[in-house]
This record gives C-alpha cells, sequence and structure tokens, in this order.
C-alpha cells in the first residue's frame, strides 16, 4: 500500500533542507543553524496548536528559548517563518513521494495499479496532515505567494503522476490523458480537503477515516478515466 506518514519536527528541517532553502539563509555555523531549527519547531508546534492568527512572535520566543531580537534578525515577520515551515514540509513531501514512486514502479503492471496509487497517496496525505492541511488552507486564502506555491506543487505532482500513467495509456479512454490526469488529481484533493475542513463531525457526509469514501473516489475516477475495474482496490495499492 501508498502510505504518507506524518513527519515530525527532526524531518521537517533536514540539513539538506537548510542549505537548499530558497526561503532562508541558512547560517553556516551549527550554533546558528540550531537557533534557526529551534524558532521553526516552535513556530510550527503553536501554529499546528493554536493557528497562525493566534499565535504572536512573543509565544515562538518564549517556546524556542530564543530572544525576540534574535526571530527578526533571522525573519522579518510571522509569516516568513511560515512560509519556511510550508516550503521545509514541501520538500520533505516531494522527496518522499519520489521514494514511494520508485519503489512502486516495478510493481505497477496496470492503470488500474497506478490510480490505486494516485488515490492511495492523496487520502493518507489528508489523513494524517489533516491539521497541517487546515492551516495551509487558511492561509492560501489570505495570501497570495502560499496560493501559488500549492498551485506548482500540484502541478508538479500531476507530471509525476502523468509519467506514470502514460505507459498504460491505451488501457485509459480519455482523449486527453495530461489534461485528465490534472483534473482527477485537483478534484481528489479538493474532495478531501473538503471532508477536513472543519475538523470532521459525526454529522459530516464524508470522512477520509471511512474506507468506504475512498473507495467510491477510486471507483468515480476509475469512472472518469475510462478504467475498467473488476474488485476493491482502492485500499490496495501495488
Amino acid at each position: 500500500m501508498a502510505t504518507i506518514p506524518s513527519f515530525d519536527s527532526s524531518q521537517f528541517f533536514s540539513d539538506s533542507w537548510l542549505d537548499e532553502s530558497e526561503c532562508i539563509n541558512a547560517p553556516q555555523q551549527e550554533r546558528g543553524r540550531q537557533t534557526l531549527i529551534k524558532i521553526l519547531v516552535a513556530a510550527k508546534k503553536l501554529f499546528l496548536s493554536k493557528g497562525f492568527d493566534e499565535t504572536t512572535i512573543m509565544e515562538i520566543s518564549r517556546l524556542s528559548g530564543i530572544s525576540v531580537g534574535s526571530i527578526y534578525h533571522r525573519f522579518p515577520d510571522k509569516t516568513a517563518i511560515f512560509l519556511a515551515i510550508h516550503e521545509a514540509y514541501r520538500k520533505a513531501r516531494i522527496e518522499q513521494i519520489d521514494e514511494a514512486i520508485a519503489r512502486q514502479k516495478r510493481a505497477i503492471q496496470s492503470a488500474v495499479d497506478v490510480l490505486s496509487f494516485h488515490v492511495g497517496i492523496v487520502f493518507d496525505a489528508a489523513r494524517n496532515d489533516q491539521i497541517y492541511l487546515r492551516l495551509v488552507e487558511r492561509q492560501r486564502i489570505s495570501n497570495p505567494l502560499v496560493n501559488d506555491l500549492q498551485l506548482q506543487w500540484d502541478d508538479d505532482f500531476c507530471k509525476k503522476l502523468l509519467s506514470l500513467y502514460l505507459p498504460h495509456k491505451k488501457q485509459i479512454k480519455h482523449p486527453d490523458l495530461e489534461q485528465a490526469i490534472r483534473y482527477l488529481h485537483h478534484t481528489l484533493r479538493g474532495v478531501t480537503l473538503w471532508s477536513i475542513l472543519p475538523s470532521p463531525s459525526p454529522h459530516q457526509f464524508l470522512n477520509v477515516d471511512q474506507e468506504d469514501f475512498q473507495e467510491q473516489a477510486y471507483r468515480m475516477s476509475a469512472m472518469y478515466l475510462g478504467i475498467k475495474v473488476s474488485s476493491t482496490r482502492a485500499r490496495a495499492a501495488p
């Protein structure tokens, strides 16, 4: 099964991300790097527990043990801290998805296998990162840059998926495969996000923790692509 576990802070803020970051200038000295990570770890914890708007720089300072002045020396404002966190999250997710694709390539024998993998990735991410995804969606509404970053990420992921679908194009009855993958992925992502915004309640119709939801999303996706399926495959990624 294709699974996307949630990340802990040590996975978020790796040395490779610090050196390749486009959002921050990573210090070369270990002490400076650890200071930066303490700020980001504290901010991430507060953003997830309290929300972005409700978190203050003073609270980040208290939790991280880093002075307010030192925080402002590294970040002009709270939004810059969030963008750094989101960049780290995106890069960690991309790396993990690339590893999952590499592991699954030999096992993928048909368009059914690709679709099962695709649906599994979307649902696993929604299940395991609900709080973080809610935070991101709220920021997309108020910050065009966050929205642009997410759209670019989705577009890049669609290209990765297209490379998996293409070898099985003859099994897919859609005239424009590239467009179909984009529509399908954004629809899947949209409906899973809708199901976790706000927190699922007993009265909510869709819930990503319910297997039937994923199964029906898989079957509707297969119908849209024109892929014939004969058995339950939504939870059985190759």
